[in-house]
C-alpha cells in the first residue's frame, strides 16, 4: 500500500511538470493575434523584421542601381529616417559593395576620371551616418561605429572635400563637443589636420559662417582638462587661423572677437605655466603659433595685450633650454624671429608712451592696449 500510494504521488509531481511545461511553451503565443489567412501572418511577419527588411531592401536596391542619383535623392533620405543601429548596418554593406578596395576595415575609391563627384555623395552620406551615431552617445557600440566611420572618411576627404566642406565642417565642429573623449579628440585631429591643410580652401568659405570658432574654445577649455597640451595647441593655433583668413572682412571682427579673446586668454595662462617647458616636441606647435599670432597682428593692429605679449616674451626667453642638443635650434630661430616681428609691428604701430620701457623689454608697468 505504501508502494502504490508513493507511485500515486511521483506520476501526480510528474504530471504536474509536464502540464507547467507545457503551458510555458504556450504563453508566448497568448498575446498574438489571431490569422485567419496567410496574408495575415505574412503581414505580423513583416511588421515584426521591419528594420532588418529595410536594411536589406535599401542594400539590394543600391546594389542594382549603383547610380548617383539613385544614393543621393533615395538612398541618403532613407538612411537618415532609419534608427542608428539599423542606418549604420546598412552604410557599412552599401560601401562594402561599392569599394573598389577594402584594407584593414576601410573602404577606398578609385577618385580617377569623373568619379570625385560619386565620392563626394559618398563622404556626405558618410558624415549622416556618422551624426546617427551620436544619437545616443552613451552608447558604447554606437562609440565605437563613429570612431570606424571617421577612419572611413579620411581617405574620401582627400578629394571630396572641396565639394563638401560645409557640411564636414558643420559635423566636425559639432564634434568637438561631444561628450565622450575619445570621440571628440579623434574629431578634432581630423578637423585640424583638414583645414590646415588647406587653408586655401577654409578661406573661401570664410564668409559662410561654417566655422564655429565657439565650438572650438569651448574645446580648448577641455581639453586642458583631458591633459592633451598638443591638442590644445594646436586647437589654439586653428582658432587664429581661421581668426586672420585673408578674405575675412575686418568688419566681422565683432563677431569672432569674444572666441578669439578667449583663446589668447587660454593660451596665456598655459605659457605662465612650467607644462610647455617638459616636452620639446611642442616647439613645433609653439613656432607656428608664433607664427599666425605676427599674421594676427598685422590683420588687427594692437589685437594682442602688452601682457600676452610680455609672457610670450618669457617664453622666447626660456625656450633656449630645451634646446639642449641643439636638435631644435631651426624651430627656436623662427620662435625668435616672430617674436621681433611682433616687437617691430608694435613698436611702429604707436609711440612708446614716456616712462614705458621698449616692446620686449619687460621691466616697469604694463601700458594697457586700447580695443578696437
Amino acid at each position: 500500500m505504501l508502494c502504490n500510494t508513493a507511485t500515486v504521488d511521483h506520476r501526480t509531481v510528474y504530471g504536474q511538470y509536464t502540464t507547467r511545461k507545457f503551458n510555458k511553451k504556450l504563453t508566448r503565443f497568448a498575446n498574438k493575434p489571431n490569422t485567419y489567412s496567410w496574408v495575415g501572418r505574412e503581414r505580423i511577419l513583416v511588421e515584426a523584421s521591419g528594420p532588418l527588411l529595410d536594411q536589406h531592401l535599401l542594400v539590394e536596391s543600391d546594389a542594382t542601381f549603383l547610380g548617383d542619383n539613385f544614393l543621393r535623392n533615395i538612398i541618403r533620405p532613407c538612411l537618415n529616417d532609419m534608427s542608428p543601429e539599423t542606418a549604420v548596418k546598412s552604410y557599412y554593406d552599401i560601401m562594402e559593395h561599392r569599394a573598389d578596395r577594402i584594407e584593414n576595415g576601410i573602404h577606398y575609391f578609385d577618385t580617377r576620371g569623373d568619379r570625385a563627384g560619386s565620392v563626394a555623395i559618398l563622404a556626405d552620406l558618410t558624415l549622416d551616418t556618422l551624426v546617427k551615431t551620436r544619437v545616443a552617445p552613451s552608447s558604447d557600440a554606437l562609440r565605437d561605429h563613429a570612431i570606424r566611420i571617421m577612419r572611413i572618411l579620411e581617405p574620401l576627404l582627400v578629394h571630396a572635400l572641396p565639394l563638401t566642406y560645409g557640411h564636414f565642417c558643420r559635423v566636425f565642429f559639432s564634434l568637438s563637443g561631444d561628450k565622450d573623449r575619445k570621440v571628440r579628440h579623434y574629431a578634432f585631429s581630423i578637423l585640424y589636420q583638414q583645414l590646415w591643410r588647406n587653408l586655401a580652401l577654409a578661406d573661401q568659405y570664410s564668409a559662410t559662417g561654417c566655422h564655429d570658432l565657439s565650438a572650438l574654445v569651448t574645446f580648448i577649455s577641455r581639453v586642458r582638462q583631458d591633459d592633451d597640451l598638443k591638442h590644445f595647441l594646436d586647437a589654439c593655433d586653428l582658432v587664429i587661423c581661421l581668426a586672420t583668413l585673408p578674405s575675412l572682412p575686418l568688419s566681422d571682427y565683432s563677431a569672432i572677437r569674444e572666441a578669439l579673446q578667449g583663446t589668447l586668454v587660454h593660451l596665456k595662462s598655459f605659457f605662465e605655466t612650467p607644462l610647455w617647458h617638459h616636452d620639446p616636441l611642442l616647439f613645433y606647435s609653439l613656432e607656428r603659433i608664433a607664427e599666425h599670432l605676427v599674421t594676427l597682428e598685422k590683420k588687427y593692429p594692437q589685437a594682442l595685450t602688452d601682457d600676452f605679449l610680455d609672457v610670450l616674451g618669457d617664453v622666447i626667453d626660456k625656450a633656449p633650454q630645451l634646446n639642449v642638443n641643439g636638435d631644435w635650434e631651426d624651430k627656436l630661430k623662427k620662435l625668435q624671429s616672430s617674436f621681433a616681428e611682433l616687437r617691430t609691428l608694435r613698436q611702429n604701430a604707436r609711440p612708446t608712451p614716456e616712462g614705458r620701457p621698449p616692446f620686449g623689454q619687460r621691466s616697469g608697468p604694463v601700458f594697457p592696449m586700447p580695443d578696437i
